[in-house]
């Protein structure tokens, strides 16, 4: 997208007969939602934009979707731990959606860490940040975050603020062993598979070489 877009818009959607960047796709269990939080979004800000024609295409498809669950895909973080803004309008401008309750999980990039987010104490939805996949993202100091008892030493938690409904979650958290020489100052980088079996949703994290990190049902 920093060089226009041009790849995405001119190439990749027309091989799909794509006509627009937001989509919707489903089967028996499980409906997808594919956001596009950049394009109204003003030149160089940080936070995303969710517009009033996506919102009026969303209502029906939700309304429409049964008893599916539904999983969101932005690029933009709806709440952050670890970066300097507060989301944008996506919170707002989806919550009519997220009282529904149909909404279980949110997946998201831009910022360049792995972030497994406790569920939202209103919404319930699972958070995941899966941005670092493969900028080279400087290491944050996270301070006396505690490290997980069940998933490892690699992992550590942060809490959301106080008197906010932001949840809390599980930092990935390990030295970089792809920038040689400087292993200690890049956050790790990797990717998240997702695979769906019926009504189950696996998560899998997993380290540029394919190594699993993390396995458990969303």
């Amino acid at each position: 997208m920093y060089s226009g877009g041009h790849g995405y818009f001119g190439t990749v959607l027309p091989a799909f007969g794509q006509t627009s960047s937001y989509f919707a796709m489903q089967n028996d269990y499980w409906l997808l939602v594919g956001l596009d939080t950049a394009y109204k979004q003003a030149s160089g800000g940080k936070e995303g934009v969710i517009d009033d024609d996506q919102v009026q295409w969303l209502g029906p498809i939700l309304r429409e979707a049964g008893s599916r669950k539904v999983v969101l895909f932005t690029h933009h973080e709806p709440f952050t731990l670890l970066d300097d803004n507060n989301g944008g309008n996506l919170i707002t401008a989806l919550s009519e959606f997220l009282e529904s309750g149909k909404i279980v999980g949110w997946y998201w990039g831009h910022e360049h860490r792995c972030v497994r987010r406790d569920a939202h104490s209103k919404y319930k939805f699972q958070g995941r940040c899966v941005g670092h996949g493969g900028f080279p993202e400087q290491r944050k100091h996270l301070g006396n975050a505690s490290e997980s008892p069940d998933f490892g030493s690699q992992w550590r938690y942060l809490k959301g603020p106080e008197d906010t409904d932001i949840p809390g979650g599980w930092v990935l958290d390990t030295a970089n062993l792809w920038v040689p020489g400087f292993e200690e100052d890049f956050a790790p980088n990797g990717y998240m598979r997702l695979e769906f079996r019926d009504d189950r949703l696996i998560e899998y994290v997993r380290a540029p070489d394919r190594a699993n990190i993390y396995l458990n049902d969303l």
